[in-house]
């Protein structure tokens, strides 16, 4: 079973939990009575580009990669659960969110598509796992393979939508803030890629002229490298 880890920071006190997939995605679909995402979205309309939001601190961090514990050494991978999350934007309102919406949901890979916290963007989860429906369960594989199933989700995703996809570092821990969306698009017997484990990272990290931490695993690559990369044919599903 799929399980979503889930980080609140209050400041001074951090929190982790683990919620199921069908549970986050119930979660989505009503908003609690302090209406936190409705709050963010209000106050953002009067936050310069590149300014904090206060209200975003509000919003707990979802990371559907994997299932993390947390430790004194940081955070340690329980699980690696095969999912990536595309994020499609910035995008003008509601119309362009729907029709994003609509756009991935014609692809039967496509296992979730909602409106991001900010509504302005969308975010959409696909399902990766390898050949013989294993997953990876070190952590060195699982970043591994998720740098590439990243890539290779891009390349299959973007020609058919008609915003660009926002380029982020596909670390495991890469998160989204909780959001609200009564009109959540949900497939739990979604079609998954197969990807054969890869050997190591990308060969776009020989693109970066100084070393990179463990959990920085590819974006300074320029955006112009990632649009030729993603006129390859996308890779096609196991029948």
């Amino acid at each position: 079973m799929i399980k979503i880890t889930q980080v609140r920071d209050g400041g001074n006190h951090v929190t982790q939990s683990t919620l199921t997939l069908d549970a986050w995605v119930e979660r989505m679909k009503e908003e609690v009575k302090t209406c936190p995402v409705t709050m963010f979205r209000s106050q953002l309309r009067h936050v310069l580009p590149g300014d904090h939001c206060e209200a975003a601190d509000k919003l707990p961090k979802m990371m559907p990669a994997a299932e993390f514990r947390k430790t004194e050494g940081g955070q340690c991978m329980k699980a690696y659960n095969g999912l990536v999350e595309l994020t499609v934007g910035p995008l003008a309102g509601r119309a362009e969110v729907e029709q994003v919406k609509r756009e991935a949901w014609k692809l039967p890979q496509t296992r979730c598509a909602f409106m991001g916290a900010s509504g302005h963007s969308v975010k959409i989860l696909v399902a990766f796992t390898r050949p013989d429906n294993t997953l990876p369960l070190t952590r060195a594989e699982a970043e591994a393979f998720h740098a590439h199933a990243y890539i290779m989700a891009v390349k299959c995703y973007q020609p058919q939508l008609s915003f660009d996809i926002r380029p982020k570092e596909p670390f495991l821990e890469q998160y989204s803030r909780l959001s609200y969306d009564p009109d959540v698009l949900y497939r739990p017997d979604s079609v998954q890629f197969y990807l054969s484990q890869p050997m190591g990272m990308p060969d776009e990290m020989a693109l970066h002229t100084e070393p990179l931490s463990p959990a920085s695993v590819l974006w300074n690559v320029p955006w112009g490298v990632m649009k030729r990369q993603m006129r390859s044919p996308c890779c096609s599903r196991r029948p």
